[in-house]
């Protein structure tokens, strides 16, 4: 089985707005970012002010602006989570004239794929976006293995398409110890809701990945951010995990998982 990175192939779109379209004047102000080989990856957002929007037009009230937004948003994240492969080109067809989606144009993506967004959305829409109060999880588990110096001993596997499931798994690290650790990393926020479908989404994909013995001993690896949760949440999360054969970490004892990617980075050094 070959577990080696190969780039992934994702689908862009840019978010146009323009409260006067018999002007033809769009600015960029978000950006879809859809990579099917990546478990199913889609993410949108958008600028975090109409600044530019109102220099331009002039007179635009951030309340109808935001009001506009979000209401897009929260229909393309609706779409996702009920279906990735909606008919994206009747979906953009039907947007209202102040607000227009291009088509989706493809492109290659070599990094962790959040940061790819995030260069991307700088590239194209160049207005600063909101920031979240704490990096989303691949970026924070990107850092940490940066910060421990571990990062140039890790694979950037492929998405592995689990055949007996036709399921896809990804995930941004792996490393060898006996078993092919594909490590991701996930946050528990103070949503429970929310929280459960990201565990639980890790789970069944642990699970699936252990059932299936063509991978020869594939397992998946979860560090996970508890910080927003309970201990009571964070015990079950891990019962959980143990049962579907998931191994978890938490930041606060990622070292040992760093301990150990060091350990077998040196035994196979070792036997070159």
């Amino acid at each position: 089985m070959n577990f080696q990175h190969r780039p992934r192939k994702g689908k862009y779109a840019l978010i146009q707005f323009c409260p006067e379209p018999d002007r033809q004047e769009f600015l960029n102000v978000g950006l879809i970012l859809m990579v099917p080989d990546a478990a199913g990856y889609a993410r949108v957002d958008f600028v975090d002010d109409p600044a530019r929007i109102e220099k331009i037009f002039g007179g635009l009230s951030n309340r109808y602006f935001d009001a506009v937004l979000s209401s897009l948003k929260n229909r393309i994240e609706d779409k996702f989570d009920s279906n990735l492969w909606f008919d994206f080109d009747e979906f953009i067809d039907r947007r209202a004239n102040e607000v227009r989606i291009t088509k989706l144009m493809s492109l290659r993506l070599d990094e962790d794929l959040d940061v790819e967004f995030d260069l991307l959305f700088e590239k194209l829409v160049g207005t600063k976006k909101k920031r979240l109060p704490k990096p989303r999880a691949r970026k924070e588990l990107k850092e940490y293995f940066s910060v421990h110096r571990v990062e140039h001993l890790l694979d950037r596997p492929s998405a592995l398409h689990l055949d007996q499931y036709d399921v896809t798994v990804a995930a941004p690290f792996a490393y060898q110890n006996g078993h092919y650790n594909l490590i991701d990393s996930i946050r528990i926020t103070s949503n429970n809701a929310e929280s459960m479908r990201e565990a639980g989404k890790k789970a069944m994909e642990g699970q699936l990945l252990w059932n299936d013995y063509a991978l020869y001993g594939a397992r998946m690896v979860v560090v996970a951010d508890f910080d927003e949760q309970s201990l009571e949440f964070q015990r079950a999360v891990a019962e959980h995990f143990e049962m579907s054969k998931v191994k978890l970490y938490t930041f606060e004892d990622a070292e040992l998982l760093v301990d150990d990617i060091l350990a077998h980075a040196s035994n196979q050094a070792s036997t070159v």
